[in-house]
């Protein structure tokens, strides 16, 4: 029965990926539906989920994009394009961003020990008793960071905008993990539960903007 119910938000992810329209870049770069896209950003900027395009004239612009040859990538054009600095440096900067980001923090799970332990979570009894007590408290720690992070998320990303958001949570996970890793001897299970819940949510509000709730919600698609 607790094995099933792990279930039930899988289940409910897909049915709305399932039912959810595809982004008109999409329908336009890999489904080569032209005319279905250009009715699709049309029906978007009004704010309606989808357009319905004329069947016969949809009919001919795919027939006439069949016949299209779209030319393959290829290493060359790789290290061509990339080999440019201008180029580069953007894939660089993002791609090592995210690599130096994963590194802290999910070498951050190492010390999931000690923040459960905090708030009485770390230990029990006999080995049912702490597993328990282990899931608890990841649910715990996740309902106190993670959950709040992707719905302020939700709440602010059309407001803010996605770029402002991702720069300050990259610098306060900088600065939070600075105290983390120069302070972790001197910081005590309360203080280390606080850095934790603080990582967690700006983990999930600053960096992960494309996230499962986030394809939940349709007015936020990304386009």
């Amino acid at each position: 029965m607790r094995l099933g119910f792990g279930a039930v938000p899988g289940c409910l992810a897909l049915y709305y990926r399932l039912t959810i329209p595809e982004t008109p870049r999409y329908t336009f770069d890999v489904a080569r539906d032209i005319e279905k896209a250009k009715d699709d950003v049309a029906a978007y900027m009004k704010g309606k989920h989808e357009g319905i395009p004329d069947d016969l004239l949809r009919a001919k612009m795919l027939v006439a994009a069949k016949e299209l040859t779209v030319p393959k990538a290829s290493w060359k054009d790789f290290i061509s394009y990339y080999g440019n600095w201008e180029n580069g440096s953007i894939l660089l900067g993002t791609a090592g961003s995210w690599f130096l980001l994963d590194v802290a923090f999910y070498g951050l799970g190492l010390n999931t020990a000690t923040v459960l332990s905090a708030i009485g979570y770390g230990t029990g009894p006999n080995v049912y008793t702490i597993f328990y007590n282990l899931a608890a408290g990841n649910c715990i720690l996740v309902c106190a960071g993670a959950i709040p992070g992707y719905w302020t998320t939700v709440a602010l990303v059309d407001t803010l905008g996605r770029k402002p958001i991702q720069l300050m949570g990259f610098i306060i996970l900088t600065i939070l993990f600075i105290v983390w890793g120069f302070d972790y001897t001197h910081l005590s299970g309360n203080a280390a539960l606080a850095l934790y819940v603080l990582v967690q949510y700006f983990f999930n509000f600053g960096t992960s903007l494309v996230s499962p709730i986030l394809l939940l919600a349709p007015a936020r698609r990304l386009c």
